[in-house]
């Protein structure tokens, strides 16, 4: 299956909850698929950022994999950063949470 943008939903913005957003996506997919570069096509676009949280549930597998944006494309001009197209997810590498938070929105 490919990327569904209609799948991936912000649950909190980086003012508001700390230094980063926080997603979740929904697929089935596997992690080869989802932690390909670029694979978000739109990611950028709808203001997913580099240090965002986003949570994979797999709704094969029925399984949550705890990820962060470390790549997201953006353009520069006239003084004015914009996020464009797309963003890449890897394995969060933060050992010291859980495997899915018990509060969403501050990722506990």
């Amino acid at each position: 299956m490919a990327y569904n943008q209609n799948t991936l939903t912000q649950q909190a913005y980086g003012l508001v909850e700390g230094p980063f957003g926080e997603w979740f996506y929904l697929t089935t997919d596997t992690p080869a698929q989802y932690f390909a570069p670029g694979y978000f096509s739109n990611g950028a676009s709808l203001g997913m950022d580099v240090g965002d949280l986003v949570w994979v549930i797999n709704q094969t597998a029925a399984t949550v994999v705890r990820c962060v944006c470390t790549a997201s494309t953006i353009t520069t001009g006239g003084g004015l950063i914009q996020h464009v197209g797309s963003s890449t997810i890897a394995p969060s590498s933060d050992a010291t949470r859980g495997t899915f938070p018990d509060q969403p929105a501050h990722g506990w």
